[in-house]
């Protein structure tokens, strides 16, 4: 209903080019009307301590290669530091253990 309530004020609008704006539509208004028998989405189970254990896993894997990215980017193409190859290590050791983790489930 409300998207038809749209389409036709787009529409009137639409029609009138020449003529002056149309006053906008007033905010005592609702913008969305529930009906009873609208079906809200059911709440997401709650992660099992794996799950919980893989997504904070892939978060830290996430920060770590954007932290690496960073730091390549910062040196010259000939050098590599330290940190730079320890992070690219620990990178590595983790996306092992979190691959290994994932297929344990398959």
């Amino acid at each position: 209903m409300l998207v038809s309530c749209l389409l036709a004020q787009a529409q009137d609008t639409h029609d009138r080019v020449g003529e002056a704006p149309a006053p906008s539509v007033s905010s005592a208004q609702p913008t969305a009307v529930k009906s009873p028998d609208a079906t809200t989405p059911a709440p997401a189970p709650a992660p099992d301590p794996r799950q919980a254990q893989l997504i904070a896993d892939s978060q830290k894997l996430l920060k770590l290669s954007q932290e690496l990215k960073l730091e390549v980017d910062k040196s010259n193409k000939d050098t590599l530091s330290l940190a730079v190859i320890k992070k690219a290590e620990e990178v590595e050791k983790l996306a092992k253990t979190l691959k290994a983790e994932m297929n344990k489930a398959h």
